[in-house]
């Protein structure tokens, strides 16, 4: 036998038992969700799915002994997803998470992010009154009683047996969060249940993503109105980014008359260092933009989708509506085009994307001599925007109402009407991502985008273009601008126009959802 072998020593395996606390830490966080993603608001229906597989994981390594308990478990629930198929499933979860952390305030001081789906509660048609009362919530030793009693007088009085209360419970009570995304249903001025009166500070809260409820295709059905949440905002001063969707109280005559009703009330809400936001609902319109903002001297990033203007609502003009953020705002995507395209509810169940074709000449998608932007011929021009990196407009409101009917092209006179000098003087020096969708014309677009890519001087920082176009462009000067940009070391993409009727326009997919990306102008069947 070698003598050096008769030295070595054995050394023991390494388990995760063994490994030092720090270390087992940062597994844990980089499994947590809320640790390694900057944004509850961006996240996808696949990424959401990762989240709850790895809340497991972490779940079971809290399980495994005291010591791997101590480390884990307040990571555990840095994050809370309380979701499920079932409303009934959905509020036993809510209940169990507000009993655990009305429990163990320890725990509850660590969440730091909440999501709270509301799934549709048809359920409860199809039972009787025995096995309504037999799936109640039970509130044994009333610990939720106590938990919301502790919390103050508002709390007082409420029975906590609908997966709304618990909601409002399971936020209260995790007041150091600092990311809550809630999926909210509209309720009349009269009701108790509202956040009217929310009365506790939510200091640490950073960002907020309130979701309407939707039902069916292309509806929208109790959807809550963003002045619904105005006594909540009130209470998180730190706020960063403020997301709203589907936030006009929509749905249904009788709640597009209480949604009026809020909709009159003043905002009266101070954000002062909000820099993000992002709305859309077809009862919401430049002047709630206007006053979401205006209280904030950092605001810098704002996504709108006016879906409604076609219904006479007040366009965004920038002067007046984004005056306060002339300095600051770095991006700007704002989308008003209504969908005309009569997609069927299958083709949307089946995930089927719509995409304009060269043939498609039953409906136009979009329309683009839309009567919405009289007393905006000139289009948008943000050459006082001193600050905007990332511009994302539709052809029509960068250009103004400037062209004919889709079936007239051969009488645009665009070019005539908005010269490649007043194009470039639209945009601000400091721009370097430029999004132009819903391009109907191509021809002054392939003009004033080759003009484009030789001004690399005048505008030194611009890195990509991106173009949505309605139609398949010439192969030669689609090549032409490709070679022109790729000259200049400047990114160019040219995609078909893809939308849905559950599309926000220009704007990201709705928090959760899978959206429709673009697919790049392909040339394989033209040719």
């Amino acid at each position: 036998m070698d003598d050096s072998l008769s030295t070595l020593t054995l050394q023991p395996a390494t388990t995760l038992l063994t490994l030092p606390s720090e270390i087992i830490a940062e597994i844990a966080h980089s499994l947590c969700i809320h640790c390694t993603h900057h944004s509850v608001a961006s996240l996808s229906e696949p990424e959401i799915a990762l989240a709850t597989s790895n809340q497991t994981a972490i779940a079971h390594l809290s399980q495994s002994s005291t010591r791997l308990r101590a480390i884990t478990q307040p990571i555990l629930f840095h994050f809370s997803l309380q979701t499920n198929a079932s409303h009934i499933a959905t509020r036993a979860r809510v209940a169990a998470l507000v009993r655990a952390l009305a429990l163990r305030p320890d725990l509850a001081s660590q969440v730091k992010t909440l999501v709270l789906w509301t799934p549709t509660n048809h359920e409860f048609l199809n039972l009787s009154h025995e096995e309504r009362v037999a799936l109640s919530i039970k509130d044994d030793g009333g610990v939720i009683k106590r938990a919301a009693e502790g919390l103050g007088d508002w709390w007082i009085g409420r029975q906590y047996g609908s997966l709304l209360e618990l909601q409002e419970l399971a936020v209260g009570l995790a007041s150091r969060a600092e990311s809550v995304l809630l999926q909210r249903s509209f309720l009349s001025l009269s009701s108790a249940k509202t956040w009217l009166g929310w009365p506790l500070e939510m200091a640490c809260l950073k960002e907020v993503v309130l979701v309407g409820f939707r039902e069916g295709w292309r509806k929208e059905v109790c959807s809550y109105h963003l002045k619904e949440a105005r006594a909540f905002l009130k209470q998180t001063p730190n706020l960063e980014s403020l997301v709203l969707v589907d936030c006009g109280g929509d749905g249904g005559d009788f709640f597009v008359h209480g949604s009026d009703e809020l909709k009159a009330l003043p905002w009266g809400v101070e954000l002062p260092k909000l820099r993000k936001l992002s709305i859309n609902g077809q009862n919401v319109g430049a002047q709630e933009v206007e006053a979401i903002i205006s209280g904030s001297s950092v605001f810098e990033d704002l996504e709108f989708f006016e879906g409604g203007v076609e219904f006479g609502r007040d366009v965004l003009e920038l002067k007046k509506h984004l005056g306060t953020a002339t300095k600051t705002l770095k991006r700007l995507c704002y989308s008003v085009f209504p969908i005309k395209a009569r997609l069927r509810e299958e083709h949307v169940a089946a995930g089927e994307e719509y995409e304009a074709s060269d043939g498609d000449d039953e409906e136009d998608y979009f329309d683009p001599t839309w009567d919405g932007l009289v007393g905006f011929e000139e289009g948008f021009s943000l050459e006082e925007f001193s600050a905007l990196e990332q511009l994302e407009l539709e052809q029509l409101v960068l250009y103004g109402p400037v062209f004919e009917e889709p079936d007239e092209v051969e009488n645009d006179k665009s070019r005539d009407l908005v010269t490649t000098d007043q194009f470039l003087a639209k945009l601000p020096l400091s721009l370097r991502h430029l999004r132009i969708g819903c391009v109907f014309y191509w021809p002054i677009v392939f003009r004033d985008m080759l003009a484009l890519s030789g001004e690399r001087a005048r505008f030194p920082n611009l890195r990509s273009v991106a173009l949505e176009v309605r139609r398949t462009p010439p192969r030669g000067e689609h090549d032409c601008l490709v070679e022109a940009f790729k000259t200049a070391g400047i990114t160019l993409s040219i995609c078909h126009v893809v939308r849905d009727p559950f599309s926000r326009g220009m704007l990201p997919p709705r928090p959760g959802f899978e959206g429709l990306f673009p697919r790049p102008v392909s040339y394989s069947q033209v040719e």
